[in-house]
């Protein structure tokens, strides 16, 4: 199980990734792809979207190597 310190860290990194641009990862873009496709996904604003199960924004989490998604698709 998720601990709320370890989500919160998560969120924070993959934010950092998306802003200083070195989340372009093959595995993290394996993972974004996934996700886009999910029917699981809520858009939030134009471009962005969050998971229905965790909460989180699809293209931050993806890039941080010790998250898993919630449905075990990747």
């Amino acid at each position: 199980m998720v601990t709320l310190f370890k989500k919160i860290k998560n969120i924070f990194i993959g934010n950092w990734l998306r802003i200083t641009g070195k989340q372009l990862t093959n595995e993290g873009q394996r993972r974004l792809q996934i996700c886009l496709q999910c029917e699981d996904k809520v858009k939030i604003s134009k471009s962005e979207y969050i998971c229905k199960h965790c909460g989180c924004p699809i293209k931050s989490k993806n890039f941080v190597l010790d998250e898993e998604c919630f449905l075990k698709k990747w």
